[in-house]
């Protein structure tokens, strides 16, 4: 699975979830939809914690 940073441009479309800085899914972790016009990944909730493509 790709893991990426808040703010980097997404290596793919699709549902990508917050996880910590191991790739672990938390249980408050939010879900997020990429489509081709989203230029970057946002923020997420706490700092430290990235994305993981589903």
């Amino acid at each position: 699975m790709t893991i990426q940073n808040p703010g980097e441009k997404p290596a793919m479309i699709g549902e990508w979830i917050e996880v910590d800085s191991n790739g672990n899914i938390l249980p408050d972790s939010k879900q997020i939809t990429i489509t081709p016009d989203d230029g970057h990944l946002p923020p997420t909730q706490k700092p430290g914690r990235k994305w993981k493509k589903l």
